[in-house]
């Protein structure tokens, strides 16, 4: 691990890595948001929101909960280029995506319920407009929270 070479048992790089990824995460939770057409107040507000209030705070808090952070923040970049792919069709969007989404899955065992969102089909895009279908919204919220919170969901 890379926060060991630099400080070995030290917290203060696991301190600051924890921080990075948790900040990463927020400014792809505001992309997303733009990139979902919302004001960028809107998306600037809801990014402000996770970012002082984490849902699952051990993970920012704790040395061990750096992988859930990392995959939270692989998780929303590899959202938000592949709502870009949708938008614009550029092929090198998704292989960024897919490869963001690899990182997801090899930091946290649970990035495989990301898989859901990527293949479900949820996604519609018409017009330069990504939306989510509404039949397909709950369970796309629900694999969210599940990465998030690194539970177990069913399947």
């Amino acid at each position: 691990m890379l926060a060991y070479s630099i400080g070995g048992l030290s917290p203060k790089p696991y301190h600051a890595f924890g921080l990075l990824y948790h900040a990463a995460a927020c400014v792809f939770v505001y992309l997303v948001g733009l990139e979902l057409m919302f004001a960028p107040g809107v998306a600037f507000a809801i990014a402000a929101l996770f970012a002082v209030h984490p849902v699952h705070t051990e993970a920012v808090a704790w040395i061990a909960g750096i992988p859930d952070v990392a995959c939270g923040a692989f998780y929303f970049a590899s959202v938000f280029f592949f709502f870009r792919y949708r938008r614009t069709r550029r092929k090198a969007l998704l292989w960024l995506s897919s490869g963001l989404f690899f990182g997801c899955v090899v930091v946290e065992g649970n990035g495989r319920d990301a898989a859901f969102f990527s293949a479900s089909g949820a996604v519609v895009a018409r017009k330069g407009r990504v939306r989510i279908a509404p039949v397909a919204a709950r369970s796309v919220l629900w694999r969210t929270w599940c990465v998030l919170e690194s539970c177990a969901c069913p399947h």
